[in-house]
């Protein structure tokens, strides 16, 4: 077998040491959920019952395979970089700084992620190192494409090392992120950012690349308790999440494996065993632990603060894990006249009137969604609330043109929302019509919602929401210019240059821009209540900030809301120059753990995870003695938009 090493190929690009792919956050969510994915995704191909082992460890940092080949490549990108003439960024400066403080260090901390799949060969591994490309079978609950490069942000090295056993063949390489470099010959060529456990060919090339077969020290002992296949990811360096408590990431890991997978979990087909040599700490997430670590985070109402938005809350886990283990299977008739879908399986429970309705769905025991297009909350604004469970599984032969295989082609990268723009028009049409049908079938089995029910938040004044906020805005009547009077003296005219109201008790220069109303829009069937909260430091209650909650009384469908704050002029419409209503400029909006900038415009697009409770800041401050009312309108969505 010819000698293998860390090899950074020739290169024409110039990358430097923080890029798209080293820069991203690191979260738990990305990382974790990334590596049992592929995990999971292995054994069902291997047609058997996922077994990942998460471990945690220290190792010797001259234990590290290729280190010195790293060393030297940091070095020679360091050293160039020191010679520029431009000072280091503050991202440049905390890269640099992480890998500096891990190779100053006796020792490396390392993440292990072990499973029991179909294990890697020569060809699968080519897949895994190459970006964009897929080797995943149909049956995956995601693809590779750029997913292995989520790893890296919890590598503080950068690099990154993969094993897999089949039989008695094994395979290891690895992929290592610095800096473009200088070659240490005296041509003028360049060393790639990317360095690659294999084989060095001249050309080198991902496709064709050779990797070596003996398995280093530092991974033995883990490729030995694989089995007869499997696969061994370790990330070097691990950071664990940039967490300052060890004990925080390890927590993080068991949640996010116990929240993204409960599905598989419950259904007997994963566990996941992590483990953290350096806390002495273990846990066993299967059938029977996956409640209690679902309990330890039922209060968790929104996704993670800074995790990219759009994860599945600790609160709804709970619940859907409940409806698993105490709803009902609903028989799922044929959609639409269609055959029936054999990959279909719908889990439903009732929930208390204050309660929300929600709609999750999982793919291979994945967690994708809960917010696929008709499915969302709002589609059951007339129904007894009920949470439902929709799970996926691929039907073999019959996979063709089913819920899965749509759903799955509909993806986006992350796998946890849905893309209907990634369908060709007939796949698209028929992914609509199958979740509208999906959407009836739940609607009659939960009821319809008396009209005494509903949701009046604590707190809240309640007004009711079925006009039609066309949001005109109404032109004041200018009185003229008095003959005889000079430019700059009349009273109040069209040349007076002094203040004149600006609609919230304060004044305006005249000619100062003006807010431009919202957009007319057909108003949405709702209740709504909000309070304003006063800053503590203004005398007279005042204030920026707005609490708000909504509940939806009709049923939207594929389309987006938009939320106004509003501001009552008080004047008489019927008089015969009203003062039209303000509509308040809004700063930023906290809802469904995001934070949306809004940047002072008059309405914002709520996102599709909005649960009826709003956090807003306004531009300005607004007096305690002012009337406000919120108003929701109907957008179309802005994928169909772009369409």
């Amino acid at each position: 077998m010819p000698h293998t090493r860390l090899h950074f190929p020739p290169t024409a690009k110039i990358d430097g040491f923080t890029n798209a792919v080293t820069s991203v956050s690191v979260y738990a969510e990305g990382v974790v959920r990334e590596l049992l994915q592929n995990a999971l995704d292995s054994a069902i191909s291997a047609g058997r019952r996922a077994e990942v082992h998460l471990t945690v460890t220290s190792v010797p940092l001259d234990s590290i395979p290729k280190v010195a080949a790293y060393k030297s490549a940091f070095n020679a990108a360091f050293d160039e970089r020191l010679r520029g003439r431009e000072e280091f960024t503050l991202d440049e400066e905390n890269a640099i700084g992480r890998i500096l403080e891990v190779l100053e260090a006796d020792e490396a901390n390392v993440l292990f992620c072990r499973d029991n799949g179909i294990g890697l060969d020569a060809e699968r591994m080519r897949a895994v190192l190459s970006q964009g490309n897929s080797d995943k079978p149909n049956k995956g609950a995601g693809s590779f494409g750029l997913g292995h490069l989520a790893a890296f942000a919890a590598s503080d090295l950068r690099y990154v090392l993969y094993a897999g056993k089949r039989g008695e063949d094994h395979v290891i390489s690895g992929h290592a992120i610095v800096a473009t470099h200088p070659t240490d010959d005296v041509s003028a060529s360049r060393r790639s950012a990317d360095g690659y456990w294999a084989v060095p060919e001249k050309p080198f090339n991902l496709k064709t690349a050779q990797f070596g077969r003996t398995i280093p020290g530092m991974l033995e002992e883990q490729v030995k308790l694989i089995g007869d296949s499997g696969t061994v990811v370790a990330i070097l360096g691990f950071n664990h999440f940039r967490k300052a408590e060890a004990q925080r990431a390890f927590r993080d890991i068991v949640r996010v494996a116990a929240v993204n997978f409960l599905a598989a979990i419950q259904g007997r087909k994963m566990v996941v065993r992590v483990s953290d040599d350096t806390l002495d700490a273990d846990q066993v997430i299967d059938h029977r632990s996956l409640e209690p670590c679902l309990a330890k985070i039922r209060k968790q109402k929104r996704s993670r603060r800074g995790a990219g938005g759009g994860w599945l809350p600790g609160e709804q886990a709970f619940r859907a894990y409940e409806t698993l283990q105490q709803g009902e299977e609903l028989e799922v008739p044929p959609f639409d006249g269609d055959v029936p879908d054999p990959s279909v399986r719908v889990f439903f429970r009732s929930l208390a009137t204050s309660e929300r309705t929600r709609v999750q769905v999982f793919r291979d025991g994945m967690w994708i969604t809960y917010r696929a297009p008709h499915l969302e909350f709002h589609a059951f604004g007339k129904v007894r609330p009920f949470d439902a469970v929709v799970l996926l599984a691929d039907p073999g032969s019959e996979r063709e043109g089913t819920l899965y295989d749509l759903v799955r082609n509909a993806e986006g990268p992350a796998h946890r929302h849905l893309e209907r723009r990634r369908l060709k028009a007939d796949s698209k049409r028929r992914l609509t019509n199958k979740l509208r049908s999906l959407a009836r079938v739940l609607s009659e089995h939960a009821g319809t919602l008396a009209t005494d029910e509903g949701f009046a938040p604590e707190g809240f004044a309640v007004f009711p929401g079925d006009a039609e906020r066309i949001a005109d805005s109404i032109p004041r009547r200018r009185p003229r210019r008095r003959e005889g009077k000079k430019k700059g003296t009349s009273d109040n005219g069209d040349d007076d240059p002094s203040p004149v109201p600006n609609g919230n008790g304060r004044r305006r220069r005249k000619g100062g821009r003006s807010r431009r109303a919202p957009a007319p829009g057909p108003a949405v069937d709702m209740r709504s209540g909000l309070v304003l909260l006063p800053d503590a430091e203004d005398e007279n209650g005042a204030g920026k900030r707005v609490r708000a909650a909504f509940e939806l009384c009709e049923e939207l469908g594929n389309e987006d809301i938009c939320l106004r704050i509003r501001a009552e002029s008080g004047s008489d419409a019927g008089c015969d120059s009203p003062i039209p209503d303000e509509w308040l400029g809004i700063q930023q909006v906290e809802t469904g753990g995001m934070r949306i900038e809004v940047g002072g415009q008059s309405e914002v697009r709520l996102p599709t995870e909005c649960d009826g409770n709003v956090l807003i800041r306004l531009s300005g401050s607004v007096h305690p003695d002012r009337h406000l009312e919120l108003d929701l309108v109907r957008r179309k969505r802005e994928d169909e938009e772009a369409e």
